[in-house]
């Protein structure tokens, strides 16, 4: 993004829907403004956007709300209608990475042999200086129309569809946090899922979805415990990381209330 340009970043999950308005200056992208709007049950349903015209009326709220003059878009689609393919790939340019990718993805069965969009994101792991992490993010062609007409009915000029979240992370991680530690690892959760991040001197090297949200842990004590279970590979790469350091683990939720903030004080 050019110096001094903004952009609307919305990020759609099953039971809420994150908006932030970024603008771009001399020194780094700052957030203006931002919303998490709740979502009542049935809006979105196993990660395509049903009432569209619900959605597309918050984002217009928002945009009167904030004054914004932009129209470009990036959108980041909802967590249950992403599969993410963790993998370690040798491409040496970016376009031989990007081929490898291309031609993984080609070979993806976990839709059905629906047509399917897809994004990566990539980290140099200490261990194996000559390759790269690749976690891959996949997602149905109907899930990212249904993000199309969205944007259509507000009349917005989409960048670029993500079906990752590593961006939407990154922007929690910048509000929560004052000053970077060398390691840290930041935990966000929603109703059905979880996200864990893992910074390196506050940049985002890699980002999981684990399949244990609020709503799971509230039910049952022993859901804790389950969590963290799944937690423990992502926890391992970091220890690599970080090596003597400490690791730092930070929770944040897409909304808050009693409920959440026990359970992040339990995790932590």
């Amino acid at each position: 993004m050019n110096r001094d340009k903004s952009i609307m970043a919305i990020h759609i999950d099953d039971d809420s829907l994150n908006i932030v308005h970024l603008r771009q200056t001399a020194n780094a992208l700052q957030v203006q403004d931002w919303t998490a709007v709740p979502l009542e049950q049935g809006i979105i349903v196993d990660g395509i956007i049903v009432d569209v015209q619900t959605i597309a009326q918050e984002i217009r709220t928002f945009i009167k709300a904030a004054k914004l003059k932009t129209n470009k878009t990036v959108i980041s689609l909802p967590c249950s209608s992403v599969r993410l393919k963790p993998a370690e790939l040798e491409g040496k340019t970016d376009e031989d990475l990007k081929k490898q990718v291309e031609d993984q993805i080609a070979k993806y069965v976990l839709f059905a042999r629906q047509e399917v969009v897809f994004d990566y994101y990539t980290s140099k792991k200490a261990t194996a200086s000559n390759k790269q992490a690749v976690l891959q993010a996949v997602t149905t062609r109907k899930a990212s129309d249904a993000c199309l007409e969205v944007l259509k009915r507000n009349k917005l000029n989409l960048l670029r569809i993500a079906p990752a979240v590593p961006a939407i992370s990154a922007l929690i991680y910048d509000k929560q946090t004052n000053s970077s530690e060398p390691v840290s690892l930041l935990l966000t959760m929603d109703a059905a899922l979880s996200n864990l991040s893992i910074f390196n001197d506050g940049v985002l090297k890699f980002s999981q979805n684990l399949n244990f949200g609020v709503r799971d842990i509230s039910q049952q004590e022993n859901n804790i415990a389950k969590l963290t279970d799944q937690m423990q590979s992502v926890l391992e790469f970091a220890r690599t990381m970080a090596g003597p350091q400490k690791l730092v683990l930070r929770t944040a939720a897409n909304y808050k209330n009693k409920q959440t903030e026990t359970i992040a004080s339990q995790i932590e």
